[in-house]
C-alpha cells in the first residue's frame, strides 16, 4: 500500500470516527433529555392527580375518573395506580393491566422516594407522595409516541449526515493526500531522470522550510558529494593510467630498442639499470595509489595503535636518504617534548607515508637537497613543520596543490606524479589532524602538520 492510499485511509478513518463521536453524543444528548423531559411530565401528572384526589374533599374517587376519561392533557397509553399505606389500591387508571403489582417493588419506592424505568417503548415512574397525613405510592406509565417519534427522526437524520460526511470525508481525504503527496512525487520523478553519466542535475523541490524542502535540499547535498565522488574517481582512473602508462612505456621502449641489435655488455648494464630504476618508480606509484585508495576507507582506524612519531621520522629520514644519497634531512626537537607528546593514535604505516612525503618534496625540491623538519607541541597537539629552501610553490597553483594528480606549473622538469600531497592530506584528516602550507616562489616551502597527542 503506498503512502497516499495510506494517509487517504488514516485521515478518513479518523474524521469518520470523529464525526460518528459527535453525532453520537448528540442522539444520546437528545433522547437523554426527551426522558428526563418526559419523566417530569410523569411526575407532574401524578401529584397533580393525588392532590386533586387527596387533597381536595370535593373531589371523590368517581368524579376524578369522570374527569379523566376525557382529559385532553392526559398522555399517550397512560396507566396510572394510587396505593395508600396499607398498600390498597384507592385510584386505578390501569385499564390494560400493565402496572406492575408486586409489593417488593412499592416497597423499594418507598425506600427510594422515586424510581424510573422502561420497559419496550413505555417507561413506568414509581413516586412517593407525601401529604399531611399519610404517605402514598403512586405507580404511573405511558408511551411518548411524538418523543419516540422525534428521536427516531433524528436517529434517521444523524445516520444519512454520517454516510454523506463519511463520502465527503473519504473524497476530502483522497484530495488532501494528492495535495499533500504532490511534492514527494515530483521529487520521485526528478530523481527517477537522474543517471550516472549526469550527476550535475539538482532537484527543482529545494526552497522553502517544509519536511519536503529539507529532504529535496540533503538529497541535492548527497548528490553533491556522490558527483564529486564520481568525478574525483574518473580523474584518479585517468590521471593514474596515464602515471602508470609513462613508466610502462619507457620500460618497454628500451627492451624493445635493446633487442633490436647486438649490445656491449656495458650497454645492456645501462639499459637494465634504466629499466630497474622504472621499475622501481613504477612500483612507488602503484603503492602510492594503493594508499589513495586506503585513506578512502573509515575502516582502516579501526587498526589504530598509540605511535611514536619520532620513531618513525627517524625510519623515514633513513629511506629518504637511502633513496637519494644526496638528501639531506637535519631534524629540530623542542627540549619540552616528552613521551606523551610524542606519541598520537593511528597508524604507522600511513604516518610514515606523511613524513616520507614530506621530506622527499622538500629535499626534491631544493636546490642544495636539504631539508629541515621541527617538532614540538603547541596547546596540546603535536606539530612537525617540515620546511626547505627551495623553488617555492606559484600563488596561483597554492588554491589546488592538494588535489590528486596536480602538480605546480615550475615543477614540470623535475620527476613526480602530483600524489604525494594530497596523499598527505588524506591522511593527516584521517587522523583528525590539519595540515597547511606557506609557500613564496623562490624564496622556498613550509609544510605544517599538527596532530592530538594520543
Amino acid at each position: 500500500m503506498n503512502i497516499k492510499s495510506r494517509l487517504t485511509i488514516q485521515f478518513g478513518t479518523i474524521s469518520s470516527a470523529i464525526l460518528a463521536l459527535i453525532l453520537l453524543s448528540i442522539y444520546l444528548l437528545s433522547e437523554n433529555y426527551r426522558k428526563e423531559e418526559y419523566y417530569e411530565r410523569l411526575v407532574s401528572r401524578s401529584v397533580n392527580l393525588a392532590k386533586l384526589l387527596i387533597e381536595v374533599d370535593e373531589i371523590d374517587e368517581s368524579l376524578l375518573y369522570r374527569i379523566e376519561e376525557d382529559n385532553p392533557v392526559r398522555l399517550p397509553e397512560e396507566a396510572l395506580r394510587i396505593y395508600n399505606y396499607r398498600d390498597d389500591v384507592i385510584f386505578d387508571l390501569d385499564e390494560e393491566n400493565v402496572l406492575p403489582t408486586d409489593r417488593s417493588l412499592i416497597n423499594r419506592i418507598r425506600l427510594d422516594s422515586m424510581i424510573t424505568f422502561q420497559e419496550g417503548e413505555r417507561e413506568f415512574l414509581g413516586l412517593l407522595f407525601t401529604s399531611r397525613y399519610d404517605r402514598f405510592v403512586i405507580m404511573a406509565s405511558a408511551i411518548d409516541i411524538f418523543g419516540n417519534r422525534k428521536i427516531k427522526n433524528l436517529r434517521n437524520i444523524l445516520i444519512i449526515a454520517f454516510i454523506l460526511g463519511g463520502f465527503i470525508t473519504i473524497l476530502t481525504a483522497r484530495f488532501y493526500a494528492n495535495q499533500a503527496m504532490r511534492p514527494v512525487k515530483n521529487l520521485i520523478l526528478q530523481v527517477e531522470g537522474l543517471t550516472p553519466e549526469d550527476l550535475s542535475i539538482r532537484l527543482k523541490e529545494a526552497e522553502g522550510t517544509d519536511e519536503i524542502a529539507q529532504i529535496a535540499q540533503a538529497f541535492n547535498e548527497m548528490l553533491i558529494r556522490v558527483d564529486d565522488a564520481f568525478r574525483t574517481q574518473k580523474n584518479f582512473i585517468a590521471n593514474a593510467s596515464h602515471e602508470m602508462r609513462t613508466p610502462l612505456t619507457a620500460i618497454s621502449g628500451q627492451l624493445e630498442v635493446l633487442a633490436l641489435q647486438d649490445r656491449t655488455t656495458e650497454e645492456y648494464k645501462d639499459t637494465i639499470a634504466s629499466v630497474i630504476d622504472d621499475m622501481h618508480r613504477l612500483n612507488r606509484l602503484a603503492n602510492r595509489l594503493l594508499l589513495l585508495a586506503q585513506t578512502e576507507s573509515e575502516g582502516v582506524k579501526s587498526s589504530f595503535t598509540d605511535c611514536r612519531i619520532d620513531d618513525i621520522l627517524w625510519s623515514c629520514i633513513g629511506d629518504v636518504q637511502k633513496m637519494n644519497p644526496l638528501y639531506q634531512v637535519n631534524v629540530e626537537m623542542d627540549e619540552a617534548l616528552d613521551d606523551d607528546s610524542l606519541t598520537i593514535n593511528g597508524s604507522e604505516t600511513l604516518l610514515s607515508t606523511v613524513l616520507f612525503n614530506l621530506a622527499e618534496n622538500a629535499c626534491k625540491y631544493s636546490d642544495d637537497h636539504k631539508a629541515t623538519i621541527s617538532l614540538c607541541s603547541v596547546e596540546g597537539e603535536l606539530t612537525i613543520a617540515v620546511g626547505d629552501q627551495g623553488i617555492g610553490i606559484p600563488k596561483k597553483d597554492l588554491d589546488s596543490i592538494f588535489a590528486p594528480f596536480f602538480r605546480g606549473s615550475n615543477v614540470a622538469q623535475r620527476p613526480g606524479h602530483g600524489i604525494g600531497l594530497s596523499l598527505v592530506q588524506r591522511i593527516v584528516n584521517l587522523h583528525q589532524g590539519s595540515v597547511n602550507i606557506a609557500s613564496e616562489e623562490g624564496v622556498g616551502t613550509t609544510i605544517t602538520v599538527r596532530f592530538q597527542h594520543a
